[in-house]
């Protein structure tokens, strides 16, 4: 299995995206890194249609990896690279008892990625931790948009909520 899913890599690597279905469709048992080689192949290398995504994303309800918090995850990322957070706002709703920090992160960049920061807002005001990737995020989506009021707003505030969980400790 590690030898196909390198082969997998290699061959996107190489440019050579729309060959990396054959061996994976060839695997008589696939893993949660190979389903993740194959999300992240196609949203990485230009490949990154819906279209494919969802395909993918059928596969991995019908192989039953839909309990896969790294699968999941791989899926709300692969949705926002390809401008469909509505997807990725299904998929993050379908795990909600398992959400980590990734799982909020790939949201938030889902929304700033599509240039639905009011979305993009309201996912960040609801993360129960504010980790610096969710910050730099939302600050650098708005910075190309050139909203720079709004990256000085927010950069202030990621300061002083940064101050006040170090005098909390």
């Amino acid at each position: 299995m590690v030898h196909t899913t390198s082969k997998i890599a290699a061959l996107v690597k190489l440019g050579k995206v729309t060959c990396a279905p054959k061996p994976f469709d060839e695997m008589p048992k696939r893993d949660t890194v190979v389903w993740n080689t194959m999300l992240t192949s196609y949203t990485h290398f230009g490949s990154g249609k819906l279209c494919y995504g969802q395909k993918i994303h059928a596969l991995i309800l019908s192989a039953g990896y839909s309990s896969s918090l790294l699968v999941n995850n791989a899926l709300i990322d692969m949705y926002g690279k390809c401008l469909s957070p509505c997807s990725a706002h299904d998929v993050f709703e379908e795990i909600e008892l398992i959400r980590n920090n990734v799982s909020w992160c790939s949201l938030l960049f889902a929304y700033v990625n599509s240039n639905q920061f009011q979305s993009a807002q309201s996912v960040f005001e609801a993360m129960p931790n504010r980790v610096n990737i969710a910050w730099n995020t939302l600050i650098a989506g708005h910075a190309r948009h050139s909203t720079v009021n709004s990256c000085v707003d927010l950069f202030t505030r990621m300061m002083i909520e940064s101050c006040d969980q170090i005098q909390d400790q």
